[in-house]
């Protein structure tokens, strides 16, 4: 016992002659000690977690935990990316005992289930964090943030973002509790969600539904009231709720009977929708989607969310990169048990439903869903994340690397550049198809305000401007003198960029045009190659 209560006061000091948190970090610093057992999938095995943060200050190893500093459960968690170098952990705040221990960490409400989120197919490291930031402004709850950096038993393992887990709590997913064993099941609040693994003693099975000639059928699982908690009559309750509800739905596709609108609160699974089109998450509607309803005399109906993982979304998946179009709701292909339900296919062809999609979506366009918006909070995020995002790319060597196979930018700013850029060409194409007119006027470009060098040139250009370039997507074109497209690349320029950098293809030496356009108007320059 000495010599483990030596060790952990001298771990610290001993990492920091190694570590690459030498200088510190501006982030909080989670530091696990497991006494060299390997954390597994499952079951949680018992740890010491110290968490070092002083707000706009450096934080040094050797700094005392003044955060927490005590018992945890630890277990990795996730489904396919657990597979990866760089996982995921679930952990439990505990007492020595092994009790639960509610603490408030890093200013979030108290609980004592959380997450330390691992981004690695994220290489932006962003892609949850703008989805729930956003689900959050829009009103509805979603897991708090905090990026981090973790040291695990003496190795530095880079970034990480600290989250709430999602679970029944005031504070949470704030539903009312079943505290008292006589009450009727429609007293209480019921949290739930339709994913792909699955087995009976956790959950129910939809009803079979045909989708054009396609057979659908998903899985959801009980999460409040537990699995090992949850009665008989409060499951047959909650599986009958459902069952009426997709019965209901089914019958507006048929015969028009629009008695399912009462029994959703149409406006959420409107903004639900419009957060998974936005991002076009591959995995929406199908895997981690939340659902819960509340107490009958509460608010009796059937809401989406939280929402949850997002790393594949915002142009991060196959078919998705450098592709703006096209909606994720009607990808049929998906064999059981990853099926969609068929609700999207009925609400999206039912005049009213949709009808509400394009007023929800007119609405958070005028405020939150803005290119510049998101464009500046990713700039926001890349300030706080330098130099921990350095030293996450010097534990993970990925960026020029495919992990499989999208996107791949040579540097963590080309990444940043990528997934702006993304966005805002994919609320573009929103707007197109929900009817949108953006009434925000993006600038006259002037030919004689900006200079092109170096000219001649061989295989790059910079275009400079006079001022900052205003964050609206810029598209590119070299033309040849038969006018002929030879290329095209399309930029969102980022807060207070004064320059755009263009690599050029391999050309023949001549004259070519090169074209500046937004939506408002284009300059053109001649170029010489050399």
């Amino acid at each position: 016992m000495k010599f483990q209560y030596l060790f952990l006061c001298l771990f610290p000091i001993l990492l920091s002659a190694q570590n690459p948190l030498e200088q510190g970090s501006t982030l909080p610093l989670f530091v696990v000690n497991t006494n060299g057992s390997e954390i597994p999938n499952e079951p949680k095995i018992e740890a010491h977690l110290g968490i070092i943060h002083t707000p706009n200050e450096i934080n040094l190893l050797t700094d005392p935990n003044n955060v927490y500093d005590g018992r945890i459960g630890i277990e990795i968690r996730g489904n396919g990316t657990v597979n990866f170098p760089k996982v995921s952990y679930l952990f439990e705040t505990q007492l020595e005992n092994g009790e639960n221990n509610n603490v408030s960490l890093l200013d979030f409400p108290k609980e004592n289930d959380w997450v330390l989120y691992g981004p690695y197919i994220d290489k932006t490291l962003l892609r949850n964090i703008l989805t729930y930031d956003l689900a959050r402004d829009m009103g509805y709850y979603a897991s708090q943030i905090q990026p981090c950096e973790l040291v695990l038993n003496g190795e530095y393992l880079g970034v990480y973002i600290f989250m709430e887990k999602i679970k029944r709590d005031k504070d949470r997913v704030n539903l009312r509790k079943f505290d008292d064993a006589e009450m009727a099941p429609s007293e209480g609040g019921f949290l739930f969600k339709i994913d792909s693994w699955w087995n009976e003693s956790i959950g129910w099975q939809s009803a079979t539904y045909m989708v054009g000639n396609q057979e659908r059928k998903w899985n959801y699982h009980h999460l409040y009231p537990k699995v090992n908690q949850i009665t008989e009559p409060q499951k047959s309750y909650i599986k009958d709720v459902v069952d009426n509800f997709e019965s209901k739905l089914f019958s507006l596709q048929e015969s028009g009977n629009s008695e399912v609108y009462d029994l959703i609160d149409v406006e959420n699974f409107a903004d639900y929708f419009i957060i998974n089109e936005f991002t076009k998450n591959p995995d929406a509607y199908r895997l981690s989607t939340y659902m819960y309803k509340d107490a009958e005399e509460v608010d009796g109906r059937l809401k989406l969310g939280p929402v949850w993982d997002y790393n594949f979304g915002l142009g991060n998946y196959w078919g998705t990169q450098f592709i703006y179009d096209g909606w994720v709701y009607d990808n049929n292909w998906w064999e059981f048990p990853h099926q969609i339900p068929f609700w999207w296919t009925v609400l999206l062809d039912d005049p009213y439903f949709y009808n509400i999609v394009k007023d929800r979506w007119a609405f958070w366009r005028s405020s939150l869903i803005d290119c510049n918006n998101f464009t500046n909070q990713i700039d926001t995020w890349e300030s706080i994340l330098d130099p921990a995002s350095d030293r996450n790319f010097t534990k993970w060597p990925i960026l020029e690397l495919p992990i499989v196979d999208w996107y791949v930018g040579e540097t963590y700013a080309e990444e940043l550049d990528y997934l702006s850029n993304w966005i805002c060409q994919r609320i573009l194409w929103m707007d197109e198809e929900l009817d949108y007119i953006d009434t925000a006027v993006p600038p006259i470009l002037n030919a004689d305000e900006y200079t092109v060098y170096p000219n001649p040139t061989t295989d790059h250009l910079i275009i400079q401007s006079p001022d900052t370039f205003p964050s609206y997507p810029h598209t590119i074109r070299l033309f040849d003198l038969n006018k002929v497209l030879r290329w095209e690349q399309t930029i969102t320029p980022r807060l207070a960029q004064t320059k755009i950098n263009l690599s050029l293809p391999d050309l023949e030496s001549g004259l070519f045009i090169l074209e500046m356009s937004n939506l408002k108007n284009r300059s053109r320059w001649k170029i010489v190659v050399k």
